[in-house]
């Protein structure tokens, strides 16, 4: 028994010596710098940012001259949030060795947080000094230069991140985010393609591949990267809903709607998701639904201008007509950029009788509505996280554009028309007539124009043109019954139009009478021999007979008479082709693509005239206009090196081409080298003395001089020219000349 307690006390004293010699171990491991940096780091991995803190600053007392300690102890700082503490821990690391890289990438962080960029890259390029090859140095230095919107230094700097690091999917992603942002979708692409090697289950790669597909129409393609990017990240609020955007445009309506609900079950409070349903149910005309959900919209996010303009969309289909003038004036209090905001208020004004204030409201429209279009492109690049941009921009027709630009002169018409101003209606119905030489609407109301003012045959004659308008559309439609009422009821108000008999020629030989179709084509040409319109019409009729040659001859002296008329030129390539003549029916179809080029431009469609222009010149390198066009292009989408490269090869085959030379006035303007775009500029002029946007350049960029009395006369001298000037602009302009400041 003895012996048991024995035993037992033995034990007893064993475990007290090892008791002894853990907390022994402990307060030595206490005193060890590693193990509160151990300590410290799986504190904040866990978030645990108290005993984070509690571990780093004990490192820091045993251990004063190691930076870092204090670099792990800014980061803790850094994450919760707490900048200014961070600083000061990162700068007691840099004053132990001023080369620390870890503590000059995070201080670089911790700056940009406090909008002190400058230090920011201070902090970088010494790290860069001390450690060139690092990756992580490469990727802050972009983030400077992001946020400074110098975007071609912030792509270098990822590719160089990329270079020293090929396996960092976010170099990869960062980097294709910048080039959609300049409008290389390709570009972008490739890169979401190989951050995806580098990790296959990073579904933001996925969404942002499949925001470039949608801007190229690539629709299903798009879906698809949607899909995966959802089934990596279920609850990936932003793809979810550009996939709803997607489907509404595929006319995928349930479907759409379907997937927007959803959207709203993830999170209710996402106003885009409730103004994309808005817009999903005016599409389908359910309009008080449509309603209900931009008034969701509205009372989770106020201060959107869009959701406004929205609201007052749909409150004029409800013939609300007051409180829709309330929502187009909030929507122009809160961004006075947005054109169609104007538009449409003026017309709420036509409505409410107010003629004088809807002039004005258009006025501003049409000032802004150029800036629009080129500027949508980019703007819906910054909004595509936001939920609610124009996603799908560029699949509409580039026309469909052309025609709203058409129709805010056609608006402003009519206002000046209810004021008696005629003569100054008439000249804006031309305005709208060579943006769309089809449009009813404005022969409809130069109608109402001459009937006012006591001129009953021009009336007459602009209502036929409205009817053959008509009918021409419904033999594109294929409707030739259609096209046949109408053309007669064109020839009731003006027996000798020459147009209205050629389209009902074109009519009825479609629908087999030969015999009446030649009669009146053949009426057409005697009243009008060299009409461009008539032999256009003559020359299709002889194409859908495969009589080749007549039909060659009559185009191209329908050619003759209008050389840039797209739709003609397609038809004599037909026949040039049906003849065996390829060659020549090339060098029409470059211009072709060029002519769809510069309709692409005029609507800001870059990428497509990007290729409408690159087309043109794999058929004809030879055409100054054709590099000129692209060198445009590029220089829009701030792509200045290639722009630069196109415009040397514009001017290496004509030196005097104005378009270059204006291209090349904007390119350096954008570089702020004012003086060297004036110059420029004015050498465009010289060659063109009525090429308004060279004009208007050399305006700005005098401005920007402080040239304002020169500035001021070139400004005008755009004006009369037709050029729609930035009402912003003009106001600056005209504050300027009339205080005096000189």
């Amino acid at each position: 028994m003895r012996l048991f307690w024995l035993v037992l006390a033995l034990l007893f004293l064993a475990c007290a010596n090892k008791e002894k010699e853990a907390i022994k171990r402990q307060q030595i491991l206490e005193l060890s710098t590693a193990y509160h940096m151990q300590r410290g780091a799986a504190a904040l991995n866990r978030s645990d940012y108290r005993k984070a803190i509690e571990h780093f600053q004990r490192a820091t007392e045993l251990t004063p001259t190691d930076p870092s300690t204090y670099t792990n102890l800014g980061t803790t700082y850094y994450r919760m949030g707490k900048v200014d503490s961070s600083i000061q821990a990162f700068q007691s690391a840099l004053r132990l060795q001023p080369s620390y890289v870890p503590a000059l990438l995070n201080i670089a962080s911790a700056y940009l947080d406090t909008g002190e960029e400058g230090l920011a890259e201070t902090a970088i390029q010494k790290a860069r000094q001390a450690e060139p090859t690092d990756s992580r140095i490469y990727m802050t230095l972009a983030t400077i230069y992001e946020q400074r919107e110098q975007i071609d230094s912030a792509i270098e700097s990822y590719q160089m991140a990329i270079e020293f690091d090929p396996n960092n999917p976010s170099a990869y992603i960062n980097l294709g985010v910048l080039f959609y942002r300049k409008g290389m979708l390709q570009e972008a692409i490739k890169q979401y393609e190989l951050a995806v090697v580098q990790d296959s289950l990073l579904s933001i790669s996925f969404f942002n591949w499949g925001n470039a597909l949608a801007r190229l129409c690539q629709l299903e393609q798009a879906l698809e990267k949607y899909d995966l990017a959802i089934d990596y990240e279920p609850a990936f609020v932003n793809a979810w809903n550009n996939k709803g955007l997607v489907l509404m445009s595929m006319d995928r309506v349930d479907e759409a709607a379907r997937v927007l609900h959803h959207v709203l079950k993830l999170d209710s409070t996402l106003s885009h998701a409730w103004f994309n349903l808005s817009i999903l149910n005016e599409h389908t005309n359910n309009i008080d639904s449509s309603l209900y959900y931009i008034d969701q919209a509205l009372q989770r996010q106020s201060d959107i201008a869009l959701y406004h303009l929205h609201r007052g969309n749909i409150l004029m289909k409800l013939d609300l007509v007051e409180k829709s003038q309330q929502a187009f004036e909030t929507a122009i209090d809160l961004d006075s950029n947005l054109a169609i905001s104007y538009n449409n208020y003026g017309n709420v004004l036509l409505k409410q009788q107010d003629p004088q204030k809807a002039v004005q409201a258009f006025e501003q429209a049409l000032g802004l509505f150029p800036s629009y279009l080129e500027q949508r492109y980019f703007t819906q690049n910054r909004n595509i996280e936001r939920g609610f941009s124009d996603l799908l921009g560029g699949c509409t027709s580039a026309q469909s554009m052309i025609n709203q630009y058409s129709k805010i002169y056609t608006n402003m018409a009519q206002a000046l028309v209810q004021l008696g101003e005629y003569e100054k209606a008439l000249n804006i119905i031309e305005r709208a007539l060579e943006l769309d030489p089809l449009v009813v609407e404005a022969f409809e109301l130069k109608a109402i124009v001459h009937q006012e003012r006591e001129e009953p045959r021009r009336a007459a004659r602009a209502l036929a043109q409205s009817r053959v308008n008509l009918a021409r559309r419904a033999i594109q439609l294929d409707s030739l019954a259609v096209a046949t009422r109408l053309a007669r009821e064109a020839l009731k108000f003006a027996p000798d139009l020459p147009q209205a008999f050629s389209v009902l020629g074109l009519s009825l030989a479609n629908q087999g009478d030969e015999n009446q179709g030649v009669a009146a084509l053949d009426k057409a040409l005697a009243l009008s021999p060299d009409n461009a319109q008539v032999l256009a019409d003559y020359g299709n009729y002889w194409a859908r007979r495969s009589e080749w040659q007549k039909a060659r001859q009559t185009l191209e002296r329908a050619l003759e008479k209008n050389p840039k008329d797209a739709i003609l030129l397609e038809k004599l390539v037909k026949v040039l082709n049906a003849q065996g003549k390829y060659s020549l029916a090339n060098t029409f179809q470059a211009q072709i693509h060029f002519l769809h080029g510069k309709e692409y431009q005029l609507a800001g469609y870059w990428d497509q005239a990007m290729i409408a222009y690159q087309r043109a010149l794999e058929l004809e390198q030879q055409q100054p206009d054709y590099w000129a066009g692209l060198a445009f292009v590029y220089a829009k989408k701030q792509q200045n090196e290639r722009a630069q490269q196109a415009v040397t090869n514009a001017l290496k085959i004509n030196p005097d081409d104005a378009v270059a030379l204006y291209t090349q006035g904007l390119i350096l303007g954008d570089r702020q080298e004012y003086q060297k775009a004036v110059d420029v500029l004015r050498q465009s002029i010289q060659s063109d003395p009525n090429y308004g946007p060279a004009i208007y350049a050399l305006a700005v960029n005098l401005y920007f001089l402080k040239e304002y009395d020169l500035a001021w006369e070139r400004l005008e001298q755009a004006m009369q020219q037709g050029i729609n000037v930035n009402p912003q602009f003009l106001q600056e302009m005209n504050r300027i000349i009339q205080g005096g400041e000189r």
